[in-house]
């Protein structure tokens, strides 16, 4: 629970990896148990295609990049928003609506910046190409995100962008499984947050607060 319901896998590889973590902490667990609230946080989609992969050399190479937001899982929900435009889409208690996540391709290192709307937070993604995106001898530099006008058809986005010394390469239409990296991470942290949530007894609207602290764990786990 305070690994985020993390994985048999994780319960097995973090003690190699870090220090502070019991040795056995997977020695006491049987191995037909069953988790209720890890059954109730996983759903997900079928899978539309394989992830396009780009061989990164180094830290800072390519970044993936994605808005996502956290939909309420019950119908219901939509019943009581006043926002009928936005169906399921949950209004955190601090009034975020959206996030924008960002990955490096080769440590997998996440950041998540909590937005209220969908316009690109210029100025968060610019501190992150700059203080971890490669020096200016590393060739091949980019930044891939799919073709919504939030980011790729932004003029804005692309000149940051192109101002510290990378190119934005946009995804096919409606091939999300291009950007796979980060997409991937969306069902990650979307079953993260439901995991943290339905055991802590909180109301949807406290999401924000659990993704930041899912992005935590997620940086601090062997992967």
């Amino acid at each position: 629970l305070r690994l985020g319901h993390s994985s048999m896998q994780q319960l097995h590889k973090l003690p190699q990896h870090a220090t502070g973590v019991p040795k056995h902490i997977s020695k006491g667990i049987h191995p037909l148990r069953h988790c209720t609230t890890c059954s109730q946080a996983q759903h997900r989609k079928t899978k539309k295609g394989k992830s396009a992969d780009h061989k990164t050399t180094t830290a800072g190479q390519q970044f993936h990049i994605d808005f996502g937001f956290m939909r309420a899982t019950d119908l219901d929900y939509a019943k009581t928003s006043n926002k009928k435009k936005q169906k399921r889409i949950v209004k955190s208690i601090d009034g975020y609506s959206s996030y924008l996540l960002i990955t490096d391709a080769h440590t997998r290192i996440v950041w998540v910046f909590l937005t209220k709307s969908k316009h690109p937070p210029i100025n968060a993604v610019r501190r992150v190409l700059k203080e971890f995106g490669a020096g200016d001898d590393v060739k091949g530099k980019s930044v891939r995100v799919d073709q919504g006008g939030e980011l790729a058809r932004s003029s804005e986005f692309c000149k940051m962008v192109a101002d510290c010394g990378f190119t934005v390469e946009p995804t096919g239409a409606d091939c999300a499984w291009m950007n796979g990296k980060v997409e991937r991470l969306n069902q990650t942290f979307g079953i993260m947050v439901r995991a943290l949530l339905y055991s802590s007894g909180l109301n949807p609207e406290f999401w924000s607060w659990a993704l930041i602290h899912a992005v935590y764990i997620k940086n601090r786990l062997w992967h």
